[in-house]
């Protein structure tokens, strides 16, 4: 059994495609396991996205795999019936990584080092000041609006990036012995929240409810304690009722934007 590892991230692998991971880096392994074992073709396993990636490589080099065994994997990103596949259509993929990059090695590892008071290399240097600057921004605000849908019951993926980057230490919080976790962000927060289902206290549904409490608790944590919540919810119904939530969020929205 050879297990792929897709190696070390780094700055520059933001600009890696799918042909790099699903042809080019699949190939060299499957010719360096063909190498070994004195075969021409492998059985190739693939778990979620790389079962995708394991999909894409048998297409295109049928002659190259023996037998093909997929879990959890993702086909059809076309199709009406998968929310995600919905939903990404309408994310502009490229303007994200313009925007943050992606959270490479060296940005991962600076934030341990730091954490455990060592000295970072130089271009771990180079990727917290990336961090800094992104932070610095957040930061400089006195006031904070959010828009926060739910997507399958939790944040989405693009906020919950974007909490990963700035939530730094000596930034965000800090820790002290005796003290414990402390937020370093001050200002008030309003929460602008929008669900298709209602997961309110009483309603049966709280459990599912991933949006309202993970998010508030990151502000918390932060330090953002004086927080405003408008709920929109639920807006999937018949039009009437989705037209009075609506109606209602506004009203709420006008009111807290008079006292914010």
């Amino acid at each position: 059994v050879y297990l792929l590892d897709w190696g070390w991230p780094r700055a520059g692998d933001a600009a890696l495609g799918l042909e790099d991971y699903a042809d080019r880096m699949i190939g060299k392994a499957v010719d360096s396991i063909c190498t070994r074992t004195g075969r021409s073709t492998v059985n190739l396993l693939g778990i979620c996205q790389g079962g995708t990636f394991a999909l894409c490589f048998a297409a295109l080099n049928p002659d190259r795999v023996a037998r093909l065994i997929l879990t959890v994997t993702p086909v059809d990103f076309q199709t009406d019936e998968d929310l995600l596949s919905r939903l990404v259509r309408h994310v502009d993929l490229d303007a994200l990584v313009d925007a943050w990059g992606n959270i490479d090695g060296d940005m991962l590892n600076a934030k341990y080092v730091i954490m455990h008071g060592e000295s970072p290399s130089a271009a771990e240097k180079a990727a917290w000041a990336t961090v800094e600057q992104m932070f610095a921004r957040f930061n400089a605000a006195d006031k904070y609006v959010f828009s926060v849908p739910m997507w399958n019951f939790g944040l989405p993926y693009v906020l919950k990036h974007y909490i990963d980057v700035i939530t730094q230490p000596g930034l965000a919080w800090s820790f002290d012995p005796d003290a414990g976790y402390s937020g370093l962000v001050t200002g008030k927060a309003a929460a602008i929240y929008s669900s298709g289902g209602a997961y309110h206290e009483g309603s049966g549904a709280e459990a599912f409810d991933l949006q309202k409490p993970a998010f508030e608790g990151w502000l918390a944590f932060v330090g953002l304690t004086d927080v405003s919540r408008v709920i929109v919810a639920p807006t999937l119904g018949d039009p009437d009722s989705v037209a009075k939530v609506r109606e209602d969020a506004a009203t709420a929205a006008r009111a807290l934007a008079a006292e914010f």
